[in-house]
């Protein structure tokens, strides 16, 4: 649809001061859903001010591609600022500019195999750990530790000890509510307010500040010339000659730690969900996996191979992107849509729009992995599959998100059993990202 012809609409139900904050923070999943009928630009309230969602994938082109017009910004990157300050995923359209090239490198294909052989190491402790008919209290936040242990030895090399990265990884998830929280609180003095949960994600923020401060002093101390973790990278990087002042190698480190554990975790979590859900389909990977890998965990050389265990990966994703929201900001008045669009107003871009919409994927809330089979056609429209978002603020670690999810889950599979209490509420929580409720669950040994 070109944006001659876009409709723009507005969400009925604002409320006096509040807007649709108070959809946005109980049902944002739903609410968002409902905005695709009133236009392809969709006005909201935000308390009092205007704020437009996205609902045609030719405007979200449009708006994804014009950093300079919609700059990263609004309620979200202003409360992530909390945790990332200007690391890479939150910076300004010319900060990122000027760093996204230096950072490339850190996820250039020759630093894949290495990732691998971390996500094999700490998925072989895991599953060393595991008790054949034991009941886990929570799989996702099984899952979280483990991708929290990986993600702090790719970074931080031994920097940081098990016990502490361990609680690193707890307190990230009261950190990515914190996040989502702050962002739909219509009243920002209300974060201050010492209510309990107020004071649980304040110090899952403070702690996790700290402890990353620890680790990148500890790994200075120890640091050597042949060191290869991410953060000996990050350290040899120059800029007009100069090493990157510590807060930035601090938010940087704050940037890659957190998005590597809790993307990840949730999409993790969803995927076995999903297969449990569907036990044929469990089994087909299952089977994939035994035939596939040689003695122990899968390994990057085996990732190939695993072409029905990729198509869950990507299915799952399309069914819980982890990256459920975003939001921009115009830095100054524009057009979009026909629509004059002040300065200062936020965008909001939501992957789970198009992923469950019917207009692009055929059956949307169905589970078939095989609409990713390559012969299959048509292959899904440009911009409306968008787990990790697209364009040049794309993740900038998909690939190791990606392949990391595919090694994982077939190293569970191959080996474990993973069964749900039957009735078990899987309604998603979005938060930093989509994630899943508390996940009680039983292993069992193949």
């Amino acid at each position: 649809m070109s944006h001659k012809t876009s409709v723009v609409g507005s969400a009925p139900g604002a409320l006096p001061l509040l807007g649709h904050v108070h959809r946005l923070a109980r049902q944002p999943l739903d609410f968002l859903m409902s905005l695709p009928q009133y236009g392809d630009l969709v006005r909201i309230k935000l308390g009092p001010r205007d704020a437009y969602v996205v609902c045609n994938p030719g405007l979200l082109k449009t708006v994804i591609h014009g950093t300079a017009l919609y700059d990263k910004g609004g309620p979200l990157y202003e409360k992530m600022q909390d945790l990332f300050g200007d690391g890479l995923a939150n910076c300004p359209d010319d900060v990122h500019r000027r760093d996204r090239p230096l950072l490339q490198p850190l996820v250039h294909e020759s630093r894949l195999p290495q990732y691998a052989d971390t996500v094999a190491q700490c998925t072989s402790a895991m599953l060393s750990e595991w008790k054949d008919g034991a009941d886990l209290d929570d799989l996702f936040a099984e899952l979280y530790r483990l991708t929290t242990r990986i993600i702090i030895h790719a970074v931080l090399g031994e920097s940081i000890d098990e016990r502490t990265g361990d609680e690193l990884g707890g307190h990230f998830p009261h950190a990515g509510r914190a996040i989502f929280k702050r962002m739909a609180l219509p009243i920002p003095a209300l974060e201050k307010v010492p209510t309990s949960d107020n004071r649980r994600c304040a110090l899952a923020l403070k702690r996790s500040h700290e402890i990353v401060d620890l680790g990148i002093d500890t790994y200075r101390s120890r640091e050597t010339a042949h060191q290869r973790d991410m953060l000996a990278f990050l350290l040899r990087i120059r800029r007009d000659g100069r090493p990157l002042p510590a807060k930035e190698v601090h938010d940087q480190v704050m940037t890659l730690l957190f998005g590597g554990a809790d993307t990840v975790a949730s999409a993790l979590s969803w995927c076995i969900v999903l297969l449990g859900r569907h036990p044929n389909l469990r089994d087909a990977v299952a089977a994939e996996a035994r035939e596939t890998l040689r003695t122990g965990p899968a390994r990057y050389s085996d990732l190939k191979a695993l072409k029905l265990t990729s198509r869950v990966v990507h299915e799952s994703l399309r069914i819980y992107p982890p990256v459920w929201v975003t939001t921009r900001i115009v830095p100054r008045s524009t057009e979009l849509a026909g629509q004059q669009i002040k300065a200062g107003t936020v965008i909001l871009c939501s992957p789970y729009i198009f992923h469950h919409s019917g207009t692009y994927f055929p059956e949307p809330e169905i589970f078939d992995p095989d609409r990713w089979h390559p012969g299959r056609a048509p292959s899904p429209k440009d911009f409306t599959y968008l787990p990790f978002m697209a364009g040049n603020r794309k993740c900038l670690a998909y690939v190791l998100a990606t392949n990391e999810l595919i090694q994982i889950i077939a190293s569970i599979v191959a080996d474990w059993t993973v069964e749900f209490p039957d009735g078990l509420d899987l309604t998603p929580r979005p938060l930093s990202s989509l994630s899943p409720p508390v996940l009680p669950a039983r292993l069992t040994k193949v």
